[in-house]
């Protein structure tokens, strides 16, 4: 689900008349549904539906699974590409205001084809991406031997969040495929966070960002 960053029983500007914060809700087999809470936490209703032709359309994804508020639009990943079967599946963009969708986060992917969460330092400007299969894959059930294919995701990507460019793809090995969910220190100046994988007899992967110091350009000063 996604809520929008505004104080609890709060509408725009802090004006506790206001509606209370929109939500959207994803599925992996259907559309897209935003709801829009009213100031007496009743009632929901349906604002609007990205269905799924447009989201295809538009973005070039299927099977819509995570949403997060983020900078520059809604960030909303997809397992499937527009035929709703296979890959690559990737983050659609979705405008904060209107629902609407505005299209494909990526601008260069390099090799990631799997997808499936996806979350940011916004400080050191960069993304990551999660992995785990297209949806030909999961949805008539998990088939044993592409785990012992070694066919599910078992990579982090590191991206440019501004640029949208696939920076750096970390493989996590046979033992770590299927990489779900991912969840940053909650302190935005850390450089680290969690990535949960499909088997959790051991538990979640912790990983760290780290990025070269910016160049200054010849004579400038240090500030």
């Amino acid at each position: 689900m996604l809520q929008r960053a505004l104080p609890q029983g709060h509408g725009h500007h802090g004006d506790a008349r206001a509606p209370l914060p929109d939500r959207a809700g994803p599925s992996l087999v259907a559309d897209v549904r935003a709801r829009h809470r009213s100031p007496t936490r009743g009632n929901p209703q349906v604002v609007h539906t990205i269905e799924a032709e447009e989201l295809a359309a538009k973005a070039g994804y299927s099977r819509p699974h995570t949403v997060h508020c983020g900078p520059g639009g809604i960030f909303m990943s997809n397992l499937g590409g527009a035929d709703g079967a296979d890959g690559p599946g990737g983050v659609a963009l979705i405008d904060h205001d209107t629902f609407e969708v505005t299209g494909a986060w990526e601008t260069d992917r390099g090799e990631q084809h799997f997808a499936y969460d996806v979350w940011w330092h916004l400080n050191e400007d960069v993304a990551i991406t999660s992995e785990w299969a297209t949806p030909s894959m999961i949805e008539d059930g998990l088939n044993p031997e592409d785990l012992l294919g070694r066919r599910f995701g078992h990579h982090l990507d590191f991206w440019s969040l501004s640029e949208g460019k696939l920076l750096q793809r970390i493989d996590l090995g046979d033992e770590h495929q299927m990489v779900l969910e991912l969840r940053p220190a909650h302190d935005p100046r850390k450089t680290w966070g969690f990535a949960r994988r499909g088997d959790q007899r051991r538990g979640s992967l912790r990983f760290g960002v780290a990025v070269a110091p910016r160049r200054r350009p010849a004579g400038r000063p240090r500030r």
